[in-house]
């Protein structure tokens, strides 16, 4: 056992340095992963992460294509996590490119796939359990964009990648976690922003002792918002171990995913874990707010879909929806979503729904 925890040591150290994945059509940017901002405890989240199994590779060049990879290898069974410190190539809705600096959280989750909720409702029932972990972790104001993105002050802050395949969906997570402004690539200033910033809290780095001034306000505002906050309920279910059957793995598989606020040590020790702002936290409260979700079904999706649509920062402002096929587009005020998840534009005094497209603030 000694051998290959020293081998995982050196495998995660080794993996944690290079280049980055940079905007379509952008320079190429190098820049470099210190082990203080990308490693990840990971002997401890095998554990901690049940009834998810942990997937853990310190580079690769997408998460979602990973989990296809050893899907069809059938070497993953749902619930699972596919989790890297090095992201080089992640893939976005279309042609799009995820950004991946030191700082972001990329991980795929595999669920299994359920006859209760259809493909295109996953992206808004993981978007709004995204929400519900950042709200968790100090910042209750982070919106949903639909389909796939999660606002804070109209800059983008995470985006989802949904794909349903082989009985399994995969929901791969893009979260800024760790980065202040100086950190954004100068392009990416004025349109995205991180946990950090809209928490309004001082972030702790992985591997840095923590700061109690940070650790404090951290978890005064946290306690307020658990008080107020009903999508932030501890998550607890019962271990029986891995199974290769996705189903009743995720039906009898039992967890470690309990609060942030509920056991897991004594004394300023366990204080500390619990308080800590880093990608490792927001790994934890995301999978804790799937399970929830999306494993134990504990809500009905008409339910979530109204809740998603109580978070949804696009409702009464202008918007533009852009055809993904022949890119023609058409701009209307927002009107919510419907019933069964679309997005409803008021343009011309008519009310048009739709399931699909590319959509964006649009300018006066």
């Amino acid at each position: 056992m000694g051998v290959k925890r020293d081998e995982e040591t050196k495998r995660q150290r080794d993996g944690v340095k290079g280049r980055q994945a940079s905007p379509s059509g952008a320079a190429s940017l190098r820049l470099s992963v210190s082990p203080s901002l990308a490693s990840f405890p990971i002997a401890s989240l095998r554990q901690r992460l049940k009834p998810f199994k942990l997937h853990w590779y310190p580079t690769v060049g997408s998460t979602n294509s990973k989990a296809i990879e050893l899907r069809q290898a059938k070497k993953l069974f749902a619930p699972a996590i596919v989790l890297t410190a090095r992201q080089t190539a992640g893939r976005g809705r279309g042609t799009n490119r995820w950004h991946a600096p030191p700082g972001v959280l990329t991980v795929t989750f595999a669920i299994p796939a359920s006859d209760q909720i259809d493909p295109h409702h996953v992206p808004l029932i993981a978007g709004l359990a995204v929400r519900d972990a950042c709200a968790e972790l100090g910042a209750p104001e982070v919106g949903l964009k639909w389909p796939n993105d999660l606002w804070h002050e109209d800059r983008k802050l995470a985006g989802l990648l949904c794909e349903r395949i082989d009985g399994v969906d995969l929901i791969g997570v893009g979260l800024n976690v760790t980065l202040n402004a100086d950190e954004f690539p100068p392009m990416l200033r004025a349109k995205i922003t991180s946990l950090e910033i809209a928490s309004g809290l001082t972030a702790q780095r992985e591997g840095e002792a923590p700061a109690e001034r940070a650790d404090a306000r951290f978890e005064r505002r946290r306690s307020r918002i658990r008080k107020g906050s009903a999508g932030a309920s501890p998550s607890h279910v019962h271990d029986r171990g891995h199974t290769t059957n996705d189903r009743s793995s995720a039906k009898s598989a039992g967890s470690h995913l309990t609060s942030p606020a509920s056991g897991g040590g004594t004394g300023r020790a366990a204080s500390t874990r619990a308080s800590a702002l880093t990608p490792t936290a927001a790994l934890l409260a995301i999978a804790r707010h799937l399970d929830r979700l999306l494993v134990k079904h504990e809500r009905s999706v008409p339910s979530l879909l109204q809740r998603y649509a109580e978070h949804l920062v696009l409702t009464g402002r202008r918007v533009r929806v852009t055809d993904p096929i022949d890119s023609t587009s058409v701009v209307g005020e927002c009107a919510g979503i419907d019933r069964i998840g679309r997005l409803v534009l008021t343009i011309d005094g008519t009310k048009r729904a739709f399931a699909t497209g590319g959509v964006s603030l649009a300018t006066p």
